[in-house]
């Protein structure tokens, strides 16, 4: 891929990486909704609630968050270079780095908040799902404990700076 020219080539390309890096996330969101009509059909011996469906949704959202894009971030520090990297999972953390540079690099501080949130809350969010489908009452233990994990990372990642 050969380097923008001129001023108007680089909006154009930065406009091109911020529709692409959007799509996908939307199409996680996606992803997430025809996940609900599966294994949430309306067609069981109990209608399921909006919440509940908004709730599954929002988890299926976190989980394919947690282990796509943040894995790959992951990925990307600790094997090859975000900065440099032309596959498109990098494009889209190039993006998010144009606002804070430290997504750009493996940073310490992003990293020891990246690495537990890909290994832990992404299966995590995947056991709630489960316990969801079920109808199993402890599910409200682990969303708050999942809640409590994702304040904490938010805390952790975009206070100190």
């Amino acid at each position: 891929m050969t380097q923008p020219t001129n001023t108007f080539d680089k909006i154009q390309l930065d406009f091109q990486q911020m529709i692409i890096s959007l799509i996908f996330v939307i199409l996680l969101l996606v992803i997430a909704f025809i996940a609900s009509t599966i294994f949430l059909p309306s067609s069981q011996n109990k209608a399921i609630k909006k919440f509940e469906r908004f709730v599954f949704i929002w988890l299926t959202f976190d989980a394919l968050i947690h282990l796509i894009l943040e894995g790959s971030f992951i990925y990307y520090s600790l094997v090859d270079n975000i900065e440099k990297s032309q596959s498109p999972l990098a494009k889209l953390w190039q993006e998010y780095g144009k606002a804070d540079s430290r997504w750009l690099h493996s940073d310490v501080t992003i990293l020891s908040v990246e690495i537990p949130t890909s290994i832990f809350l992404g299966p995590l969010a995947i056991y709630i799902l489960a316990l969801l489908i079920n109808n199993h009452v402890s599910r409200h233990y682990w969303q708050i404990i999942l809640c409590v994990c994702e304040i904490y990372g938010s805390w952790i990642t975009f206070c100190p700076e």
